[in-house]
């Protein structure tokens, strides 16, 4: 039997679907309000593109710095350990570190005598340094597993080419190269400090004049840029004067 509406539950049911038809208009006029348009989307992108654009090469350089400093302190100890353990089996450096280079009357470099620096290194350094290949023609090269690769030429003191990229580019001091010294007690003094035999070029100098006078040195100097990494313990800063 169908059941009739009083007039108040009609007015009741008239009143409820008012209600659902005003939610619903409420809820669509929310969902406009909330929407981006196209545009806005666009220019948000947009947005974000162009800060990427200019912090992204920022954030690969720093992480590119600090790699270059890992691989360069990694070396500095690489070389103190191998002259330590050498020493234990060889005796003193002054010793095994004599100079090779052949001289005229006047004192003059005639001959770096290569082969002499090949000996010196196969004997007493090769056995204690861990690398993936060595090329041996005239002088030592030496290639370690991440990459970076050391070349030696023996003059006053054996000068050893540490390159953070090997045979790639730039090849230049101070970006990708950095210029060491290994010296015998007649030289030690001069370049590296008394009883070192190991450092950074020219750090007998730099390092007793101060971080400043290392930075200005190396601005002009590219090959004594390792003194300035030293003294900042290997970290590139933001002042250091080269990019790579």
């Amino acid at each position: 039997m169908k059941k009739d509406f009083t007039l108040t539950e009609r007015a009741m049911h008239v009143t409820h679907c008012d209600n659902i038809g005003n939610n619903v208009r409420d809820m669509k006029e929310n969902i406009k309000s909330a929407a981006f348009t196209l545009a806005e989307v666009l220019i948000t992108l947009g947005i974000i593109g162009v800060v990427a654009a200019m912090t992204l090469p920022t954030l690969i350089n720093e992480t590119q710095r600090k790699q270059d400093g890992v691989k360069i302190k990694k070396f500095y100890s690489i070389m103190q350990q191998a002259i330590i353990m050498s020493e234990r089996d060889n005796g003193s450096a002054a010793d095994w570190l004599q100079p090779t280079a052949i001289r005229d009357e006047d004192g003059k470099i005639v001959d770096y005598n290569q082969a002499a620096t090949l000996e010196i290194f196969n004997q007493y350094l090769a056995p204690y340094i861990k690398t993936i290949q060595k090329q041996q023609n005239t002088s030592p090269m030496v290639t370690f597993a991440d990459g970076s690769t050391i070349d030696m030429t023996k003059g006053n003191c054996i000068d050893i080419i540490f390159d953070l990229n090997g045979s790639k580019q730039p090849n230049s001091f101070g970006r990708d190269q950095f210029d060491f010294l290994l010296c015998d007690s007649n030289y030690n003094e001069r370049y590296l400090g008394k009883d070192k035999y190991f450092g950074p070029h020219s750090q007998a100098t730099l390092t007793q004049q101060g971080r400043d006078t290392a930075l200005q040195t190396c601005k002009t100097n590219p090959d004594t840029c390792g003194v300035l990494l030293l003294i900042d313990n290997f970290e590139f800063k933001k002042d250091y004067p080269h990019r790579r």
